[in-house]
């Protein structure tokens, strides 16, 4: 009786820990809806969906982000000759290459149909369900669940840049591009990649590119057709011991004179401890808080630790306005009589016979006079002075004057 007691405890226990794991609803059908295979023909490859074996031809996934519009791995399709995709119906139907960004390893497609759109979730927290949707081995679509393992990734290595979501969801060749979703079916983010030990498959270690990025690299190519990344003109290195024991973030290790950080008051030796509301802890942390900046972005706050204290500068991304000085253009600033040399300047449309010997910085304006006008003209300076080509005709051998103007 004991016994029996004890284990009719045990499995109450196993049951109660079952029902507060496992998800309440079963994700809505209809989230497949938002997901597509990928069928890019690369040179001297089969075409997947076209009686190659499953696992053979080159194969991927894609979300809806926008109607119409499918983004899916850069990697998939950067080779691609063509690219049609398969809709979970399976109509297949051909797609065009809007853009792609190789930094993120983001790419758009178009398909002429109306495709509904992911919604995109909230930022996901750590051990939340998740579930991926994609074309693994290029099977068709399926579904595989596990947790969101980690977040804010930036150090896998994959791309240049990087804001990960990892997930235990199994994820093998084919499921790039496809989706990570939530229990509501909204979209965490895109599968990009994974790590693999030995063989090309999956071992509980996948990586899907941040819904935040995802749209932010979306509108850029949309847009533009291309990223811009925000630079702050600093360079950033990794902390070392000492400096590890006050606070893990990035070391400012040089800062352009005139640049932003400069301008912000950044120094050497700062440490960035946040970048707007991101924590920041090496120097890829930095980049990709930097590059989730939209590109209208003007100003943002920047912590620094700097002698033990912790300071918030503003970082501006506002080039100024330079207003040309029309006194400094129309007034020369030197007047230098010299004598005819052989040489002559640099990329002029005439000849100038004469060595410039003061300080003429590249793109100065230079103008050579003769008492005659004869070898009068103004040009564009490219560079210092050129050696010695030809000695100037003997009836130019006389004093004249060369202005130059900054």
């Amino acid at each position: 009786m004991p016994r029996r007691t004890g284990f009719s405890v045990f499995f109450a226990l196993i049951v109660c820990l079952f029902l507060t794991t496992a998800p309440l609803s079963a994700m809505p059908e209809e989230t497949l809806e938002h997901v597509v295979s990928v069928l890019p023909v690369w040179p001297g490859h089969e075409q997947g969906g076209q009686g190659a074996s499953p696992g053979t031809a080159p194969e991927g996934s894609g979300v809806v982000v926008r109607r119409g519009v499918i983004a899916t791995a850069f990697h998939v399709v950067e080779p691609a000759e063509r690219v049609d995709i398969r809709l979970l119906d399976g109509r297949v139907l051909p797609a065009r290459l809007i853009a792609g960004d190789a930094a993120s390893d983001i790419a758009l497609l178009s398909v002429e149909t109306d495709l509904v759109p992911f919604e995109i979730s909230p930022a996901p927290g750590l051990a939340q369900p998740a579930c991926a949707i994609g074309n693994a081995f290029g099977l068709g679509l399926s579904v595989t669940c596990g947790v969101v393992s980690a977040v804010g990734v930036t150090n896998a290595g994959f791309n240049a840049v990087e804001d990960f979501v990892q997930t235990d969801a199994a994820a093998n060749p084919g499921s790039s591009g496809g989706a990570l979703v939530d229990a509501q079916g909204r979209l965490i983010g895109m599968m990009s990649a994974i790590f693999a030990s030995g063989a090309d498959a999956n071992i509980g270690v996948n990586f899907a590119v941040s819904g935040k990025l995802l749209m932010r690299v979306t509108d850029a190519l949309l847009a533009d057709g291309k990223v811009e990344y925000l630079s702050a003109d600093w360079r950033l290195g990794s902390a070392d011991n000492a400096q590890l024991a006050k606070a893990a973030a990035p070391v400012v290790g040089t800062v352009r004179a005139g640049g932003k950080a400069h301008a912000a008051g950044i120094e050497t030796g700062d440490l960035i401890l946040e970048i707007g509301s991101r924590r920041t802890r090496t120097p890829r942390d930095a980049l990709t808080a930097l590059a989730l900046l939209p590109p209208q972005t003007t100003v943002v706050d920047v912590m620094v630790l700097r002698g033990g204290a912790e300071k918030t500068v503003s970082l501006s991304f506002v080039e100024p306005t330079r207003q040309p000085d029309l006194a400094a253009q129309k007034t020369p600033i030197r007047i230098a009589p010299i004598r005819l040399q052989s040489a002559r300047c640099a990329r002029l449309s005439f000849r100038c016979p004469v060595s410039i010997r003061s300080a003429v910085r590249p793109g100065s304006q230079a103008t050579c006079l003769s008492p005659t006008g004869m070898w009068s003209g103004t040009a564009r300076m490219q560079r210092f002075i050129l050696p010695a080509v030809r000695k100037p005709p003997r009836s130019f051998r006389q004093p004249f004057a060369v202005i130059l103007s900054f």
